[in-house]
């Protein structure tokens, strides 16, 4: 191969190289882009939408993973503390006319699917409380549109509660 031909190759293989790396951050930009789109979403989506099974409304004991025994009415008790009363305390429902037994609802993470047991997420997504507030790690109490804590300085930015509901798990 004479040394013309030997340059148009390596020439060509930089056009190559160069063609798949403009690919590749083009890709990456389209990906950034996506997941700015979703960042920017606001929604009036909080942690109340999932505070239902919190509680027993017999004994007022967290319900934890007890299975969980849910009246007609809408009371949600420890399927311990439901059977021995034989009726719903709220509406007299006999216990035999209560929906079947289930596990627990979990306040899920929208954006990663995974429980959550405060405010803040292991991934980093944030959702405040009906209020409006969060609490940081620190346990200082942060106004969403703050965006930073006044205690230990952490920022939170765009990971406050920006997804719309439709993208949220129900369950």
């Amino acid at each position: 191969m004479d040394a013309a031909m030997r340059t148009v190759i390596a020439i060509l293989i930089l056009i190559a190289a160069a063609v798949s790396l403009f690919g590749l951050y083009r890709m990456k930009e389209t990906m950034d882009s996506e997941d700015r789109k979703l960042d920017d979403m606001r929604s009036a989506y909080t942690t109340a939408d999932y505070r239902a099974d919190m509680r027993c409304d017999i004994c007022f004991d967290d319900i934890g993973d007890e299975k969980v025994s849910e009246c007609r009415c809408g009371k949600v008790y420890h399927l311990s503390c439901a059977e021995p009363t034989g009726s719903c305390p709220y509406c007299g429902t006999p216990f035999e006319e209560f929906l079947p037994p289930r596990e627990p609802r979990h306040i899920t993470c929208p954006r990663c699917g995974n429980f959550m047991s405060g405010n803040i997420c292991a991934c980093g997504t944030v959702i405040p409380d009906s209020d409006g507030t969060f609490e940081c790690a620190c346990g200082e109490r942060i106004s969403a549109s703050e965006n930073i804590c006044r205690r230990c300085g952490r920022m939170y930015g765009r990971q406050i509660a920006n997804v719309k509901k439709h993208y949220i798990p129900h369950q």
